[in-house]
């Protein structure tokens, strides 16, 4: 089993703190996580944003 390295636990709470900051808005906007996707997808913002840093 290969071991998890700095960078990739670090990408992989990127991913983890989008999907679930997609899904909160999401829930809070009461549209699917598909829908939310698409819309912030749409404007760029997920990579603007959420992966910024």
């Amino acid at each position: 089993m290969p071991q998890i390295t700095t960078t990739t636990a670090d990408d992989y709470n990127k991913v983890h703190f989008a999907v679930m900051a997609i899904e909160a808005s999401a829930k809070q906007q009461q549209v699917s996580g598909k829908v939310m996707y698409d819309r912030l997808k749409a404007q760029d913002l997920i990579h603007r944003r959420l992966f910024q840093y």
